[in-house]
């Protein structure tokens, strides 16, 4: 028995049809965009910091702060929903790594320093130095974690937010090395992912340029 389709129900599945062709051509013109690079992303910028002789790359709504007196970079990034992350880079491209010993000394010595500062026993370390891959620079990085309890819950390396016993500030530790120059930089992770490796980027970005 062939059913009968009155032309009410043919305009309507014409017009179905039209919507959808017309969806999936705007889904397909997205992710043509989006590979071709035309979706708007997060605008970077240069940091050039003269005097310590370091340039690096950062999200232009970052706030950057140098501070003269101990020579550090601080560099602190938020989001939409109020995830925050914190870096410092510190020291003076000029500074021979000779004069301070390896790269895994220097981060050992770090960690003892953080450890004092603040009133700790002992720190947890996540990962051992270890060399990673950069194209500009020769990298050692270490992971260390702090208890929250020992760190003041409106301090910047407080990313957490709050303070609570079993909980842990991550901080990853770089040694980043040119020859014989060298910086400390420090990545106080927060709860954004996407800010956590903004901030490795920003790491990875850093030049370091002796003029003397």
């Amino acid at each position: 028995m062939r059913k009968e389709i009155s032309s009410r129900t043919l305009r309507n599945n014409k017009k179905g049809n039209v919507m959808r062709r017309k969806v999936w051509g705007v889904l397909l013109l997205l992710i043509f965009l989006y590979l071709s690079g035309c979706v708007t992303k997060p605008s970077w910028q240069l940091y050039e910091n003269p005097e310590l002789g370091i340039k690096l790359e950062k999200p232009d709504s970052w706030d950057v702060t140098y501070f003269e007196r101990d020579g550090t970079i601080v560099l602190n990034g938020k989001d939409k929903n109020n995830n925050s992350v914190h870096v410092e880079i510190r020291g003076n491209s000029c500074s021979l790594i000779s004069d301070f010993g390896s790269p895994s000394e220097i981060i050992v010595s770090e960690s003892r320093r953080i450890r004092i500062l603040y009133g700790l026993d002992t720190l947890t370390l996540i990962q051992s130095p270890a060399k990673i891959e950069n194209e500009k620079n020769e990298v050692t990085k270490a992971v260390i974690e702090v208890p929250t309890m020992a760190i003041p819950e409106d301090s910047p390396a407080n990313q957490i937010g709050r303070q609570e016993t079993n909980l842990f500030q991550t901080i990853e530790i770089f040694v980043i090395k040119n020859n014989d120059c060298f910086a400390n930089a420090y990545i106080y992770k927060g709860n954004g992912e996407e800010l956590n490796m903004d901030a490795e980027t920003v790491v990875a970005s850093i030049e370091l340029s002796c003029s003397k």
